[in-house]
């Protein structure tokens, strides 16, 4: 593990334990609450929150555009050219699976070994 990871880490143990976090009802915010709040941990960013969302809190409608994986999946699958702006045309695809983005994403990174 690089040090960042482990520094992260450190400080979302350390804001954790100082805000009581563990009593709070998760399923109660919205996915723009748990960002806000985990965000304002020194090494957690866009794609850290978008995990968590993903995987721990599985949320039904997230799109992690800053996760090279699926970056690497969707550029295969939906022949995106490399000189295109890669997000903004990996969200315009992701704008049909709405509100169940994260099904597809999961799919997506299931069975990215399969696909190249």
């Amino acid at each position: 593990m690089s040090s960042k990871k482990y520094n992260a880490l450190i400080n979302l143990s350390t804001y954790w334990q100082d805000n009581n976090l563990a009593f709070l009802d998760w399923d109660e915010l919205t996915d723009d609450e748990v960002r806000n709040l985990l965000k304002e941990v020194k090494g957690v960013g866009n794609w850290t929150v978008d995990m968590i969302l993903l995987y721990t809190l599985q949320r039904p409608n997230i799109f992690p555009t800053d996760d090279l994986q699926l970056k690497k999946v969707m550029r295969k699958v939906y022949e995106i050219d490399e000189h295109e702006n890669l997000k903004k045309e990996m969200e315009f695809i992701a704008d049909d699976w709405k509100p169940y983005r994260s099904t597809a994403v999961l799919y997506l990174l299931e069975n990215a070994k399969k696909i190249y």
